[in-house]
């Protein structure tokens, strides 16, 4: 039931957000960021397959089922991998106070939140870190490149130990390769 009615909701968003595509004008005169989103759903509705058979539309692109899974299936791969990348980073700033002290100061230095005062509330003095702020942030960046190098989010975590570990009764020797799903 729950596929069902996300596959008829991504039906409906994807013909509304076809329509859009076409009106959007794509001239825009704005510096663009090297972070600036772009939308997954213009460029799935962009993309042309070669190789495809004449089953299918001759330009080779994507019928709106295929393109609702492909939908679905960035958002889901997106959200698991983004939280377990979020997971470890919150892992490697907990076990490493030096560098996380490094990390704070990076992003107080370049996007400094303002200090509450006792007659505001928490809400009045949200501060939302700008993209430029955020671009200028050369140690947080390669903190979180760091993680990923180390802990990557996709697929599977590969280890050698590197002496005899015991896993409950479970004797694990040195040099065995670890996969860990």
């Amino acid at each position: 039931k729950v596929e069902t009615t996300v596959n008829e909701d991504a039906d409906d968003t994807n013909s509304v957000n076809k329509s859009n595509a076409e009106d959007e004008d794509s001239s825009s005169s704005t510096k663009k960021s090297k972070y600036a989103p772009t939308s997954l759903l213009g460029t799935l509705l962009d993309a042309k397959d070669s190789g495809t058979d004449k089953t299918n539309d001759a330009k080779g692109v994507l019928n709106d089922a295929e393109l609702r899974d492909e939908v679905k299936t960035f958002i889901v791969a997106g959200h698991e991998t983004t939280s377990t990348w979020c997971y470890w980073c919150t892992f490697a700033l907990c076990k490493h106070p030096d560098v996380q002290q490094k990390v704070y100061d990076d992003i107080m230095k370049h996007a400094p939140i303002p200090v509450q005062s006792e007659e505001s509330t928490s809400h009045e003095n949200d501060a939302t870190i700008p993209l430029e702020a955020l671009e200028k942030m050369q140690y947080l960046d390669a903190f979180m490149k760091e993680v990923l190098r180390l802990y990557p989010p996709a697929g599977l975590v590969i280890r050698n130990t590197t002496r005899d570990e015991t896993f409950g009764n479970t004797l694990i020797p040195a040099n065995t390769r670890i996969i860990i799903p």
